[in-house]
């Protein structure tokens, strides 16, 4: 679930960009480039949301971890204690 944003954006299908180009030849170009360069700008936005959310979360799932073998190292100290009693 982290990482679906680096690959939800979909830029124009190829077959749609040269339709449009053969359409109107004039200012296709200019027009191509600008279709191009909005998606490429759209997708390079979700790539770095997606990698900043990512983080976060690799972040808490380091922090669970430490915590996780904190506390078996904590019940790993009480054990003799506990055997001590029976």
């Amino acid at each position: 679930m982290s990482e679906w944003l680096f690959v939800y954006h979909e830029p124009p299908r190829l077959e749609d960009l040269v339709k449009e180009q053969d359409a109107v030849p004039e200012d296709a170009d200019a027009r191509l480039r600008a279709v191009l360069t909005a998606s490429y700008a759209v997708a390079y936005e979700q790539y770095l949301r997606g990698n900043a959310a990512s983080s976060r979360h690799r972040t808490w799932a380091l922090r669970l971890i430490v915590l996780s073998l904190l506390l078996q190292a904590v019940a790993f100290a009480v054990l003799p204690f506990h055997l001590a009693g029976a």
